[in-house]
C-alpha cells in the first residue's frame, strides 16, 4: 500500500481515478472495520483485496452502496497490478530486447539442458506471483508455457512446461461468463522492443483490458490471496486441478521462497490432496532464508514426507547451483 500510495503521489503514469478511489475506502470507510476486529489492511494491498472480495460476496462493506462494490473490485485490482508493474521492471538488452531476471533466467537455462538430455518435458511450476518473469525467462529458453486454461493432453506436455499460476497473472483476463484468455506475451515483448538501455514498466494489465475490446472481458483474472477465492472457484477450478495433478505425480518438489503462512489454509489443503496420491515421493526440499519457514514446512508433513524432507537456508540466488545439480539428476 506504500508502495501504490507513492506511484500516486509522484505522479506516476498510473490509473489514478482507481488509486484515488481505492485510497479513500482505506482512509474513510475501513476505520469502521478496524475499531471492531484487527483486519490487517492498512499497509497490505492483498489483504484489503482480499476483504473487498469477501464484500462483494456478502453485498456490504462499510459507507459503500452494493452497486459501488463491482467497481471498487475492478479498482483494487487495477492498483494491484500497476503496482506490481511499476515494482517489476525489465531491463533492455544490447540487441533491442528484454533481459529476464537472472534467477529465473538460470532456472529456464537448467531446465533447457535437462531437457536436451531426456527428449521431454517432466517438470511443473506451481507459483502464487502474478508477475510475468518467470515466463518471460521460459520463453526466451525456448519453452512453450501452458498456463493449464483448458486440461492439458499428455501428448503435448513434452512440448511445452505446465506454469500453474494460481492467483491469476497480470496477462490474463476473465470474461464476463467466467472464462479465462492469456495476453501473449512474445506479440506484447516484439511490439516493444528497445533501442536503448535501461528499464522499462510493462503495462500489461492495461493491454489485457484493451485486447478484447467490445468483447464480454470485464475484469483482470487475479484472484484474492485468501483462502474461499470467493467468486473464481469455476474460472479457476481447471488450473488448480492441473496443479493439485503435478503435485500428485511428482517424485521431487522443490519449495523456493513460500513462507506457508497460516492463514494460508488454501496451500495446505492443495499440498494434503496432492501428495495423497500413489506415487513415490524421493525429495521434498524447502529453500527459504527464514528457519521458521522450514519448520512450518515440517510440521505439514506426514512420517512417509518427512523423512525425505530436507530445509535449506538459503535465497533462491544461492540456491541456483544445487538447483542445477537436482535438474540434472532428474534428467539423466
Amino acid at each position: 500500500m506504500d508502495r501504490a500510495y507513492r506511484l500516486l503521489q509522484e505522479g506516476a503514469d498510473v490509473n489514478h481515478e482507481a488509486f484515488t478511489r481505492v485510497f479513500e475506502v482505506v482512509q474513510a470507510r475501513l476505520p469502521a472495520l478496524v475499531a471492531k476486529t484487527a483486519v490487517a489492511v492498512d499497509n497490505n494491498i492483498e489483504a484489503l483485496y482480499g476483504l473487498v472480495e469477501m464484500g462483494i460476496l456478502l453485498g456490504r462493506l462499510p459507507q459503500t452502496e452494493p452497486a459501488q462494490l463491482a467497481q471498487l473490485g475492478n479498482d483494487l485490482r487495477v492498483v494491484l497490478a500497476e503496482t506490481i508493474e511499476w515494482s517489476c521492471r525489465f531491463e533492455a538488452d544490447e540487441h533491442g530486447g528484454w533481459k529476464a531476471p537472472e534467477e529465473y533466467a538460470a532456472l529456464a537455462t537448467y531446465l533447457e539442458h535437462g531437457r536436451a538430455k531426456q527428449g521431454k518435458q517432466p517438470w511443473a511450476i506451481l507459483t502464487f506471483n502474478y508477475d510475468v518473469g518467470l515466463e518471460h525467462a521460459l520463453l526466451l529458453g525456448g519453452f512453450r508455457v501452458d498456463y493449464g486454461f483448458t486440461a492439458m493432453d499428455p501428448t503435448v506436455r513434452s512440448g511445452a512446461i505446465a506454469v500453474h499460476k494460481l492467483h491469476g497473472s497480470l496477462n490474463w483476463a476473465m470474461t464476463e461468463v467466467g472464462e479465462l484468455r492469456a495476453l501473449d506475451l512474445r506479440t506484447f515483448t516484439l511490439e516493444r522492443r528497445s533501442r536503448s538501455r535501461g528499464s522499462a514498466v510493462w503495462p500489461l494489465s492495461r493491454e489485457v483490458l484493451a485486447m478484447n475490446r467490445g468483447q464480454p472481458t470485464d475484469r483482470l483474472a487475479i484472484a484474492p490471496p485468501s483462502w474461499n477465492k470467493t467468486r473464481y472457484h469455476e474460472a479457476f477450478a481447471t488450473i488448480w486441478r492441473g496443479a493439485a495433478n503435478d503435485l500428485a505425480e511428482a517424485e521431487t518438489i522443490t519449495v523456493i521462497g513460500y513462507s506457508a503462512p497460516q492463514t494460508d489454509g488454501f496451500f495446505r489443503d492443495l499440498l494434503a490432496i496432492g501428495l495423497a496420491s500413489p506415487a513415490r515421493l524421493r525429495r521434498f526440499t524447502v529453500v527459504d532464508p527464514s528457519p521458521e519457514v522450514g519448520e512450518r514446512f515440517s510440521s505439514m508433513l506426514g512420517p512417509l514426507v518427512k523423512s525425505r524432507y530436507e530445509y535449506r537456508r538459503q535465497t533462491f540466488k544461492e540456491f541456483l547451483p544445487e538447483l542445477r545439480n537436482i535438474v540434472a539428476a532428474e534428467a539423466a
